[in-house]
């Protein structure tokens, strides 16, 4: 029907198609680029573009600029002005740039409260180390169910993080729960997805091949769908894993998500399985396209709950510890560390430095290695004493010259 709408519908009929439907983010972008050149005073297209299109591209400076843009514009529209000043915040977060971040943030509270203002002030403590920060908006977002939910799951994330592997189930659970309560069975599975990925990250493969098998037994969408499989590629299920993976490939052959993230990284998985790191690094070539980008599962805006940003760049990293070439590894894992606001509480930001001190272990530099396995036993010293990473890590450092 959109050959029946106005120029300015049609615009926004055709962002949204291939935003929601094809995935196409570069598309999405063109079309953008057009509604602004045709109507340079409607604030919708640069909202829209200060969204899953910046981030899922990596373009975390476009995102600041055209939040601010559409500020400028859209001043009478107060709900869309109200998102954008939180989109501000978003922005300088991902960049890593905290102090212009809460300055945004003590605007965009002072213009109207909203949801993102507990999850950017969560976001905000955990980048400053700030754990009084962090259970404090712990305690605003509690019974307030529009952000309750999202909370728990970063509190479970940045308790996984830390090692602290069961009082981060506990808060994963209170998050799953509290989105089934409120009808949201697709964040749900989302946040069942995220507990099985960091599951197996830490080596508990039965736990998260059992949560994953149960999430794909029922329909959902390509980002959680994708999680899922990561859970089994990660804990060596590697052909279920890629079974789903040509599945998304025959479904989404558009979407930017799926051809320059998840389909790289489920399939360098299955290649690191198959001892053929070569392969790994081949099959991740196109991800380094958008190696920055925020991806659907990672992206709030798409239905994204806060992990998997930068994936390929550390499965990148154990294909060249695979061939031990440390130097090459080293920068891939420092790549990670080197962008806390993109990774933010996912827990791959701890593991990506316990491979980073194995890199430097590898390459003979005690010095480096030292101060990276001092960082991450730092970093887990409330651990679980039971973590495997924890155990290996000690006994790692313990051999160092």
């Amino acid at each position: 029907m959109r050959g029946h709408a106005t120029d300015r519908d049609r615009f926004y009929i055709m962002t949204i198609y291939d935003r929601q439907v094809t995935g196409n983010l570069e598309k999405e972008g063109e079309t953008l680029r057009l509604w602004a050149q045709t109507y340079p005073r409607d604030p919708i297209a640069p909202g829209l573009t200060s969204g899953y299109f910046a981030a899922g591209t990596g373009r975390y400076q476009l995102f600041v600029d055209k939040a601010k843009e559409t500020i400028a514009l859209g001043r009478d529209d107060v709900e869309r002005v109200i998102v954008d000043y939180y989109d501000v915040v978003w922005g300088y977060l991902a960049l890593g740039r905290v102090t212009e971040a809460e300055q945004a943030l003590r605007q965009a509270t002072a213009r109207a409260d909203h949801p993102h203002a507990v999850t950017h002030a969560y976001h905000l403590a955990f980048l400053k180390t700030d754990s009084v920060g962090m259970q404090r908006q712990i305690a605003l977002a509690k019974g307030k169910p529009d952000r309750e939910e999202g909370v728990a799951n970063l509190q479970a994330l940045a308790l996984a993080r830390a090692g602290r592997l069961g009082d981060a189930r506990e808060s994963a659970r209170r998050a799953v729960h509290l989105a089934s309560v409120a009808g949201n069975r697709e964040r749900s599975a989302a946040y069942e997805t995220a507990m099985a990925v960091w599951e197996a990250w830490y080596g508990h493969a039965a736990a998260a091949s059992r949560t994953a098998i149960q999430v794909l037994a029922v329909d959902n969408g390509r980002h959680v769908t994708y999680a899922g499989a990561l859970a089994l590629a990660i804990s060596g299920d590697t052909a279920r894993a890629q079974t789903v993976a040509d599945d998304l490939d025959r479904r989404f052959a558009e979407d930017t998500s799926v051809q320059y993230n998840y389909l790289p990284t489920l399939r360098a998985l299955a290649a690191l399985k198959a001892a053929d790191p070569s392969r790994a690094l081949e099959l991740l070539r196109p991800a380094a396209t958008y190696e920055l980008a925020q991806p659907g599962i990672s992206f709030y805006g798409a239905g994204g709950v806060g992990f998997g940003a930068m994936y390929p760049a550390y499965v990148r990293g154990l294909a060249y510890l695979a061939l031990r070439k440390p130097a090459e590894a080293a920068g891939e894992f420092q790549k990670i560390l080197d962008h806390p606001g993109v990774v933010l509480e996912d827990p791959m930001g701890a593991l990506a430095r316990l491979q980073l001190a194995r890199a430097w272990t590898l390459a003979g530099d005690a010095g480096k290695a030292k101060a990276a396995y001092e960082d991450v036993l730092g970093l887990w010293k409330e651990a679980d004493p039971d973590v495997r990473a924890l155990k290996e890590a000690r006994a790692e450092y313990a051999r160092l010259p």
